[in-house]
């Protein structure tokens, strides 16, 4: 977001006139807030789960949800983390870039009937050339279980179909896991929607815990063995929250969101 800046006309005591420049900044308090945005929908908490840690994720799903409503003012599809100062518990790991590896794309892309390799060779031509297609690595424990374990982010995945953000389209996977018994059940696992996960990952301080975030711009929560609360409440496009175990991927939170004046009670 950009800062906004203007000229504000006082009069003092001694009949000077004086001009003041005041500033609005992207986060803090304005001190006189422009008109706010229409409200574009909201995002509605429809069924969490538990983990094989057993530990109830109820609190963080209703935080996060609630985190996700600060942004109820931007569509769905606008490209965008949404993660609100407002929630300092949420928070975007950093990656490090890697140079292109066009066999872990191989790897990434394997099982993909989508788009498949040779495709995605033909519509990132172009990008590629570019320097636009770009491959990024994280070392983080991100199945809990002490050790730290290395995923690869492939960046401008997309079918090229439908505008890209890195955010929904970007694809992973994990290259080393130290636990055996995990790396067995997560080879060549490339994470997509087969696995209920896209490109998005934040971490929560809170839980200590990364979770998979994948956006669907086009559907309602596919939550697999999570009853959803309510049936049909006029969702367009959904948020599933995911943790990775050494048992798999499983769902944690499954959120809706429902365009303003959609909403079916």
């Amino acid at each position: 977001m950009i800062a906004i800046s203007t000229w504000k006309r006082f009069t003092a005591s001694t009949g000077l006139v004086v001009l003041v420049l005041v500033s609005f900044g992207a986060r803090g308090q304005e001190a006189n807030p422009p008109t706010k945005a229409p409200l574009r929908g909201d995002y509605v908490l429809r069924a969490t789960s538990r983990l094989h840690d057993n530990i109830n994720y109820s609190e963080f799903c209703a935080t996060f949800t609630a985190n996700l409503n600060e942004f109820r003012d931007i569509d769905f599809q606008t490209c965008s983390p949404r993660l609100s100062p407002k929630y300092p518990r949420f928070s975007l790991p950093q990656w490090e870039e890697i140079p292109l590896d066009l066999d872990i794309v191989r790897k990434i892309l394997t099982g993909r009937p989508s788009i498949g390799y040779d495709r995605w060779l033909q519509i990132t031509e172009s990008a590629r050339a570019k320097g636009e297609v770009k491959l990024w690595r994280l070392r983080i424990d991100l199945l809990k279980d002490g050790h730290l374990d290395t995923l690869v982010r492939l960046d401008h995945g997309s079918d090229g179909t439908k505008p890209y953000c890195s955010y929904y389209d970007s694809r992973q996977m994990i290259t080393d896991i130290p636990d055996l018994q995990a790396a067995r059940l997560y080879a060549h696992a490339h994470f997509d929607n087969t696995y209920r996960l896209g490109g998005d990952l934040v971490y929560d301080a809170v839980t200590e815990r990364y979770y998979l975030l994948d956006w669907n711009r086009y559907g309602r929560s596919i939550a697999d063995g999570m009853e959803l609360r309510g049936g049909d409440i006029g969702a367009t496009a959904s948020v599933m929250v995911n943790g990775a175990t050494q048992f798999g991927v499983e769902p944690v939170c499954a959120i809706e969101w429902v365009p303003t004046g959609r909403r079916r009670k």
